[in-house]
């Protein structure tokens, strides 16, 4: 079975831990958080064009699509709405993919039917990117807010819910993680030295917000 998951990365962070829930811990915006524009508002700079190119690439070599065609942007849509519009442009497409809390995936084990379904899904991509913004470097302000909510609510909110003893990492180590050059050293000390499994880390998360609210929102 071929499954696509929606990509519902929200910026450019480098574990699973940055998939983080509503905290009871703290709802205020840190000043300094700018909203991104509604979807209609929203321009690709260089770099999200950059990136796509980058994500098409990636996509053709996982699939194995040697000769991927050149496809021009439809529109540009908010990660929340990516799956939607996907099995829409599939389904119209020929193909009966079935949507999931997930994302969506297609039922033939045929190779032929493989090998088009993977065409297909990599031109719906590519004709309805999700917008890159969300997934830029973080700015000197946006990586003050990441690091102040690490120090002054996620750790706390962590030790209250039997996770006492995490270590904070310098600004600059975690700079470095949240540019993608490293692994997110708060991730790696809940994996390794509390043994969390996914399950158990997503349960964290949905407790205690890993982000500021605020980062990197946006308008439908």
């Amino acid at each position: 079975m071929a499954r696509v998951p929606p990509r519902v990365l929200a910026m450019a962070l480098v574990s699973v831990a940055t998939l983080s829930g509503v905290s009871s811990c703290s709802l205020v915006p840190p000043a300094g958080l700018t909203p991104l524009p509604p979807i209609h508002e929203y321009v690709p700079s260089d770099w999200d064009l950059e990136r796509r190119q980058e994500l098409l690439a990636e996509t053709a070599a996982a699939t194995g699509l040697t000769d991927p065609p050149d496809v021009d942007v439809v529109r540009w849509v908010n990660p929340e709405d990516a799956s939607d519009i996907a099995v829409e442009c599939l389904r119209d497409a020929g193909f009966p993919v079935k949507q999931e809390a997930d994302g969506y995936s297609y039922g033939s084990n045929e190779e032929d039917q493989q090998d088009a379904y993977f065409l297909a899904s990599y031109v719906c991509n590519a004709r309805y990117p999700v917008r890159l913004d969300i997934d830029r470097p973080l700015s000197d302000e946006e990586l003050d807010a990441v690091y102040a909510h690490l120090e002054d609510v996620f750790l706390p909110c962590a030790a209250e819910h039997g996770y006492a003893g995490l270590s904070t990492p310098s600004r600059e180590e975690y700079a470095r993680a949240m540019q993608g050059e490293t692994l997110d050293p708060v991730y790696l000390q809940l994996t390794r030295e509390h043994h969390l499994t996914g399950s158990e880390l997503e349960r964290l998360l949905e407790r205690c917000q890993l982000r500021p609210p605020g980062l990197r929102s946006h308008e439908a």
